[in-house]
């Protein structure tokens, strides 16, 4: 059911029409939108482990470098970078640029599934939480800068659904790693795999955390989203 829901959504969101009017009217948002989301979501789709040194750049010659490090660096910090860009173009009302940059980045690092690996493992579920902490704020914010109707359905289901992909990809993993490293450990080289499973088992009952601050933000959303987390989580374990 949850799949329909987003179709329409994104449908929606997609209409020509006002996609181009309101690239028009903030042609500076949308082009932050794309510097932060395109490098890294092309380095994601090319499954490229280094763009420094990735043979699929070597057709922009002495560019390689350069563009490379860009897109090394974006990916490096997507889940910094991103939370904090969606924040201030909502911030200024520039609404559509915001939800871009939060699916995109969402999407980006589910995909990387790097977020354990460049944090701290006892304090990755803080950093996740963090980071999530501008959407959810964002997703707050959209009854003082949306009116009551479609639009802001539409824009509120795409932004909730773009943080609960991105605490899939950074606090569940986190909360597993956390468990590893710290409370699993044995003293030796070996941890314990029961505890490791059960620290797993944690990291997806964070989501219902994320499901409660979403159904903060957004209370009247809040039977959409827990179906959409459920499809997810049945999706994913």
């Amino acid at each position: 059911m949850s799949k329909f829901i987003i179709e329409d959504v994104i449908e929606e969101f997609m209409d020509e029409d006002s996609i181009e009017q309101d690239i028009h009217q903030h042609p500076i948002s949308w082009g932050i939108a794309l510097l932060i989301v395109t490098p890294p979501l092309v380095a994601a789709l090319l499954q490229m482990d280094d763009p420094r040194t990735d043979s699929a750049l070597d057709s922009l010659g002495p560019l390689q470098p350069i563009v490379g490090s860009v897109m090394a660096l974006m990916l490096q910090t997507q889940f910094i970078v991103a939370p904090i860009a969606c924040f201030a173009l909502a911030h200024r009302r520039h609404l559509a640029p915001a939800v871009l940059v939060a699916m995109g980045s969402s999407a980006i690092i589910l995909t990387i599934d790097n977020f354990t690996e460049i944090t701290d493992a006892m304090w990755g579920p803080v950093i996740a939480a963090v980071c999530l902490a501008p959407f959810v704020i964002v997703l707050r914010n959209k009854r003082t800068q949306l009116n009551p109707g479609r639009s802001r359905q539409v824009w509120a289901t795409l932004m909730a659904t773009s943080i609960l992909m991105f605490a899939v990809a950074t606090l569940v993993p986190a909360v597993a790693s956390y468990g590893e490293a710290e409370a699993c450990a044995t003293g030796t080289l070996t941890v314990d795999a029961e505890c490791v499973d059960e620290w797993s088992t944690y990291g997806w009952a964070s989501i219902g955390l994320v499901v409660a601050a979403i159904g903060w933000a957004w209370p009247r959303g809040k039977h959409i989203i827990e179906e959409i987390a459920d499809d997810i989580i049945e999706a994913a374990t």
